[in-house]
């Protein structure tokens, strides 16, 4: 018996064994619809918002991370003075980003102490501070001619909601 022959042999053979395990009518069938992502159907529940912000007198942009809905006070974290802020994300307890629909939705704002002329005077008091939108950019705290201008005051407290 030669190799040919052998080959052929065993061709034979494992046709028949594997015809027996493989059905010859093998039709496909469609794929059954797959279930709905529930990634997607539970709504997205934003705890912060994270701000980039330059304090005076440094260059180097620092990102904070306010929890919405709480005024938080200056310290460690919080800069006591700001150049600028702008809102750059917004994000859940599971640290993931939130849709970008859903960042145009949240404003900030900063407020500033009020200097001693101005505790005295109720005027300060009823101000409105102005919020910022991540659609404003980067808004400015020292120039006099921007809408957030703080007069160079210290800042009071930080707000997102």
């Amino acid at each position: 018996m030669n190799t040919f022959q052998l080959f052929c042999a065993l061709c034979s053979l494992s046709h028949g064994v594997f015809g027996v395990a493989i059905p010859g009518q093998f039709t496909q069938a469609p794929l059954p619809p797959s279930k709905p992502d529930t990634k997607t159907s539970v709504p997205f529940y934003a705890t912060k918002a994270i701000l980039a912000v330059t304090a005076v007198g440094d260059e180097d942009e620092k990102y904070i991370e306010l929890p919405l809905r709480q005024r938080m006070p200056p310290g460690p974290e919080f800069p006591y003075r700001l150049d600028g802020a702008r809102i750059v994300a917004l994000m859940n307890e599971q640290r993931q980003s939130a849709p970008l629909e859903e960042l145009g939705l949240i404003m900030c704002r900063i407020m500033p102490r009020d200097a001693v002329e101005e505790e005295v005077s109720s005027t300060s008091r009823n101000r409105e501070w102005p919020w910022f939108r991540a659609k404003d950019g980067a808004v400015q705290f020292q120039q006099a001619s921007s809408v957030w201008f703080l007069a160079d005051r210290d800042i009071e407290s930080y707000e997102c909601r």
